[in-house]
C-alpha cells in the first residue's frame, strides 16, 4: 500500500487545488481560496490510491517534460534549424519531450525523481 506523505502529498493536493479554483466562480479571492483548499483536502481524502497515483504520475510526468523541454531549449541546437520559425521549433521540442517521457525506462524515469527530490513508485 502506498502512502502519499510529505512533498508527494503536496504535489497531489496543490493539482485538486489549481482544479478547485479555476472551476470556482466566487468573487471574492480569498474566500474563493480558502474554499478550494478545503473543498481539495476533501477530494483528497476520499480518492483511492490508484486515483492518487494516477494523477501524482500525471503531474511529475508533466515536469520532467518541462526539465527536457528547457534542457534542449536553452542549451542545444536540436531542431533548430529544421523548423524554420521559433515558435515552431518550441511546439516541436515540447512534443518531442512529452514523447520522450512516454517511452522512459522506469530506471530513467527514476533519476528524474531524485533530481526532483520525490519517491518514485513502481505499482
Amino acid at each position: 500500500m502506498i502512502k502519499f506523505e510529505g512533498a508527494e502529498r503536496e504535489v497531489i493536493l496543490e493539482y485538486i487545488f489549481e482544479r478547485k479554483l479555476q472551476a470556482s466562480d466566487d468573487k471574492f479571492v480569498i474566500k474563493k481560496s480558502i474554499q478550494s483548499s478545503i473543498d481539495a483536502k476533501i477530494e483528497y481524502e476520499n480518492m483511492s490510491q490508484d486515483e492518487k497515483l494516477y494523477i501524482y504520475r500525471k503531474i511529475i510526468d508533466q515536469k520532467i517534460a518541462n526539465l527536457i523541454y528547457e534542457e534542449m531549449y536553452d542549451n542545444s541546437m536540436f531542431m533548430y534549424f529544421v523548423n524554420g520559425l521559433p515558435e515552431k521549433r518550441k511546439r516541436r521540442l515540447r512534443e518531442w519531450a512529452f514523447y520522450r517521457v512516454r517511452r522512459m525506462t522506469p530506471e530513467e524515469k527514476e533519476e528524474f525523481y531524485r533530481e526532483l527530490g520525490l519517491k518514485f513508485y513502481d505499482e
